[in-house]
């Protein structure tokens, strides 16, 4: 167990550090990406949990794009807030009022439907997140031709 951990917080920091860059430029296509994969790997780990290979190679790929969406979302939220410091701490607020929602939400599901019951959730919110992101991937390629997101 400790060196899957070790696996995945090696793939956090690197996934942590490739987001930050795709990010700075392409703030709303990596969201978008990210998202998408996240919700891809979470659904694979949810179907072959049973085969141990498998699984690893999804819950290492989720450390890559899971946790990592976080410097994305700041650099969004940051631009679209004009980089106020009230913007950036209404944000992290929200982000540790999501992880207690979620891990009282989660417990529930495991005790009533099993630990696999945890990744459902997590792409069904990774489904209603890509919805929140296509609005600003419309607006991004209206106003300047391509979907990139480069206008954040």
């Amino acid at each position: 167990m400790p060196w899957l951990l070790l696996a995945y917080g090696a793939a956090t920091v690197v996934g942590n550090s490739i987001v930050a860059r795709l990010a700075d430029r392409h703030t709303v296509m990596t969201l978008l990406g990210g998202t998408v994969l996240n919700a891809l790997f979470l659904a694979g780990l949810a179907l072959w949990t049973e085969i141990a290979p498998v699984a690893l190679v999804f819950m290492i790929a989720i450390g890559l794009v899971g946790v990592t969406m976080n410097p994305a979302m700041a650099v969004r939220v940051q631009r679209a807030g004009n980089a106020s410091p009230l913007v950036n701490t209404v944000h992290s607020s929200f982000i540790t009022l999501g992880i207690i929602i979620s891990s009282a939400v989660g417990s529930t599901l495991i005790d009533n439907y099993g630990l696999q019951s945890t990744l459902i959730l997590g792409v069904a919110m990774a489904c209603l997140a890509i919805a929140a992101i296509l609005p600003a991937v419309t607006s991004s390629y209206i106003r300047s031709g391509k979907p990139d997101g480069s206008l954040a």
